[in-house]
């Protein structure tokens, strides 16, 4: 079970969907994640690469990629609605070093909506990284890349 006071995902038209610009890239935008609405019945994951791939491009330019992945979503579902743990409060027991930047990750259903849910956390308030590792699973359907200019400032 979720955490009840935990809000639900807000539903985007799959077709407005845009990854994020990678961490330390582009401009910081994040959309809410919350829980997986009822009724909600995702059909497929996207994924979005948390850091730009390769070497800047003589057009100054870095790249990312958005993956898409199609199956049976229900394991991804079941890790993304296992409760959080209690966060500890002792200094020095959670590293800042183990912290790690997780994909993007949206769930898309057959009417076109997506949402972007949120995942558990761990004891130290860390995401946990189960139901990004079930989505990997599934069967990949196909990926893009995305370039983003880089600035001179």
């Amino acid at each position: 079970m979720t955490t009840p006071d935990c809000p639900v995902a807000v539903t985007i038209d799959e077709q407005t969907l845009q990854c994020a610009p990678p961490y330390r890239v582009g401009p910081f935008r994040m959309t809410p994640t919350g829980m997986v609405p009822d009724g909600f019945v995702a059909v497929a994951a996207l994924t979005c690469d948390p850091h730009p791939s390769g070497d800047v491009a003589a057009d100054r330019t870095v790249g990312f990629s958005a993956h898409r992945w199609a199956g049976d979503v229900g394991g991804v579902i079941e890790r993304l609605n296992r409760s959080s743990e209690h966060q500890i409060s002792c200094p020095g027991s959670c590293d800042d070093d183990d912290s790690a930047v997780l994909d993007e990750l949206w769930l898309v259903d057959n009417h076109g909506r997506a949402i972007r849910p949120g995942h558990p956390s761990d004891w130290c308030a860390l995401p946990k990284p189960g139901a990004l590792a079930a989505v990997k699973e599934l069967t990949s359907v196909g990926s893009a890349e995305h370039r983003i200019a880089l600035s001179d400032k």
